[in-house]
């Protein structure tokens, strides 16, 4: 990498470090969704030098979405985004921070694949694009579920493919092993799908021949590979006593969730101790994968998540671009049909999942679809009607919209919903009032407010920390529960009798 590449890189990644923060400075980027919970408990487990929690002895009343409780207590959850957060945690107290690092990564790894595959000046046009992209700084960089380090390892992966072989440096092939490492402890499924195509490409003879990975490259890819292999081992070993054995298959058995793939047979239903996680996963997240099972259900499906991909990725005049890529890659760039493969491949795969909000999932191919772009990008600039219309007005204009558009809805991807505003000044008050606090959530019947709202999530260490948030289970049990935590205010949050306020009762 010339002076210039990296120049252009540095560029993209301080961009899109300058817009997280700016977007944390506006709102504050407070955890809102279950999986935001699960991964921050993560984070501080690793942050104290850990890979899991012992289990508490009360801990029936801290069971919540996404969270193991038996035979340890920890997430649910590759490690890659809690490694991330951790990482963030430990630079500045401030867990966020690693989100802004990955993304500012990401957006930076995307452009210098992009400098592998095209001319600079499209690939630092590539890179602002992804950068100033409001999903991308506006959720990755303001949230704590993730997307970016799949996204920076599809990008390494696809960026390495033209730097193996015969008389080239070891960079590519360490991008290449770092990539798929990214991808396992993130999205290992997406990444297998863009993975396939990616080394049939290395493996086909023509028209690259000498584009195979020599055997020191070789050596290189796989020794980074065995060692991601073995911090998962171990990892997966950690939490639930068994290497080969997930935390993700641990907690799916546990509290019987949805199949992930819509194929799948379903698990037998079991009883669950809070009626409020049951409803949760028997009711609302089970609803699509019975949809699914019909050919109609089917085809529902996938329209909704065609439209949640589209509010997410595609809310921009620049997406007609998106229509010209089949012609652009099939009759004017052939070298890029390797891209619209890998990306029909993800999106078929996308297809098979149960869930229907799934646009974080697409985040391994995001460099592949940014490169599709500009292919049709390119053609579009080259095209000319007469003297009043040409490509590269269009282009032009599709440009300027897109950066109006990005500054128009990106304050729509920072808003939070009310519950996790509250929630966070609740937390925030009892801090600034001192001492230490028990608070035991009253449920209610869970129909009664939104099933997305989750206030029981804790720290690593729950007997430690300074606020503890239990589920109220009946006067003995809570009793019990208070007289292990002798010494802390106690406070009541009835949930189904808003509006919502803390009840003291000790």
């Amino acid at each position: 990498m010339n002076d210039t590449s990296r120049r252009d890189t540095g560029l993209v990644a301080l961009l899109a470090l300058v817009l997280c923060i700016a977007g944390s400075l506006l709102v504050e980027p407070v955890p809102a969704v279950h999986d935001e919970f699960s991964h921050l408990l993560a984070a501080d487990t690793f942050s104290h030098g850990r890979w899991s929690n012992p289990t508490h002895p009360f801990w029936e009343h801290f069971e919540s979405i996404h969270i193991i409780h038996q035979p340890v207590y920890a997430s649910k959850y590759l490690p890659g985004q809690g490694l991330l957060l951790a990482l963030g945690q430990w630079l500045t107290g401030r867990a966020i921070v690693g989100a802004w690092l990955a993304v500012a990564a990401a957006c930076a790894a995307i452009t210098w694949m992009l400098q592998g595959w095209m001319p600079r000046r499209w690939a630092l046009l590539g890179g602002l694009l992804t950068a100033s992209h409001p999903y991308v700084v506006g959720d990755w960089g303001h949230g704590y579920w993730g997307g970016a380090l799949a996204a920076c390892g599809g990008a390494l992966l696809y960026g390495a493919l033209p730097r193996l072989g015969a008389g080239r440096r070891l960079s590519g092939a360490l991008a290449c092993g770092s990539g798929l490492v990214m991808l396992a402890f993130s999205r290992p499924l997406e990444g297998l799908l863009i993975a396939i195509p990616a080394f049939a490409w290395l493996a086909w003879p023509r028209p690259h021949p000498g584009r195979r990975p020599t055997p020191r490259q070789g050596v290189a890819i796989a020794a980074l590979c065995m060692a991601g292999a073995g911090v998962m081992l171990h990892y997966n070993n950690s939490v639930t006593g068994n290497p080969l054995r997930l935390p993700y298959q641990v907690y799916a058995e546990q509290v019987a969730t949805p199949p992930v793939l819509v194929w799948q047979q379903e698990r037998a239903l079991v009883r669950d101790r809070h009626e409020r996680i049951a409803v949760f996963w028997r009711d609302w997240a089970r609803r699509a994968y019975l949809e699914a099972q019909t050919p109609a259900g089917f085809a529902k499906t996938l329209a909704l998540k065609a439209q949640h991909l589209a509010s997410h990725y595609l809310a921009s005049p620049i997406v007609v671009l998106a229509l010209l890529a089949p012609f652009a890659l099939w009759w004017r760039r052939r070298k890029f049909a390797l891209f619209g493969v890998a990306a029909l491949l993800l999106l078929v795969g996308l297809a098979q999942i149960s869930w229907i909000y799934i646009a974080h999932y697409m985040a391994p191919g995001l460099g592949i679809f940014v490169g599709l772009l500009l292919l049709a990008a390119r053609q579009l600039r080259c095209w000319r009607r007469h003297a009043t219309l040409s490509g590269r007005a269009l282009l032009n204009l599709l440009l300027l919209g897109h950066l109006l558009t990005s500054a128009a809805i990106w304050p729509g991807f920072l808003a939070k919903p009310e519950w996790a505003l509250e929630r966070a000044r609740i937390e925030q008050q009892l801090l600034e009032q001192g001492g230490r606090h028990l608070i035991m959530v009253d449920s209610g019947r869970p129909v009664a407010y939104d099933l997305h709202a989750e206030w029981v999530y804790n720290a690593a260490q729950i007997d430690a920390a300074p606020i503890v948030w239990a589920r109220s289970m009946g006067q003995a049990k809570d009793e019990r529960l208070s007289a292990h935590f002798r010494g802390r205010s106690l406070w009541r949050l009835p949930l189904d009798a808003p509006p919502l306020r803390l009840v003291p009762t000790r």
